[in-house]
């Protein structure tokens, strides 16, 4: 896909805690080639590219390298739209991760969900080729972090996951993402998935 889209709302809550570290918003969507009316609707779609570039110049501005795993911890499924409904209505976890193996692409563009399930453990793997977002550390940290968050809304918000990897080098500072995961991590993987005991 050539120029792949993404809903707006998946940036819900990252002006209030760009601004929360002291940072500027509208530096960030300048920096970033959008204006506020592009994102101001959650159900308007986005480029890919661009969204990508929102995420790494909010947490250059910020300088907060874990800043889309700490949004992600005050997002709810509401900014997936109808996915996240149709997830919420789900009895069992199980049900709700397929919903996003399945619609996926009804709100994110070029990218893929692959849920595998061998007896209790759910491998949740999240997967893209288009280029802006594979070199976008801050993609990754919020895909991940939302598959883990999707789960937490499903289960409970002390469910953790059996182990995270990612595809991305260690940050320096481990702590916002132990913090966050609350599970054994793993970088510089050559995949980005979590583990699920379902």
């Amino acid at each position: 896909m050539a120029n792949p889209l993404c809903r707006a709302g998946l940036l819900t809550g990252l002006e209030d805690h760009v601004v929360s570290l002291g940072g500027s918003f509208t530096r960030v969507l300048e920096r970033a080639g959008l204006e506020e009316e592009e994102i101001s609707n959650p159900n308007h779609f986005i480029p890919l590219e661009k969204e990508c570039a929102v995420l790494e110049e909010a947490a250059y501005i910020t300088e907060h390298p874990a800043l889309m795993v700490e949004v992600s911890n005050r997002q709810t499924l509401g900014i997936f739209g109808a996915m996240g409904a149709l997830a919420m209505g789900s009895t069992e976890v199980r049900g709700g991760l397929q919903v996003f193996e399945k619609y996926i692409h009804y709100g994110l563009d070029a990218v893929q969900v692959q849920l595998r399930v061998e007896g209790d453990i759910a491998f949740f793997t999240l997967h893209t080729d288009f280029q802006p977002a594979v070199r976008c550390p801050q993609f990754w940290h919020h895909g991940v972090a939302l598959m883990c968050q999707v789960v937490r809304i499903l289960c409970g918000r002390r469910w953790a996951p059996r182990a995270v990897y990612l595809d991305l080098p260690a940050p320096e500072d481990l702590a916002p993402f132990t913090d966050f995961f609350r599970a054994p991590l793993a970088f510089g993987q050559g995949r980005n998935l979590s583990l699920i005991h379902i």
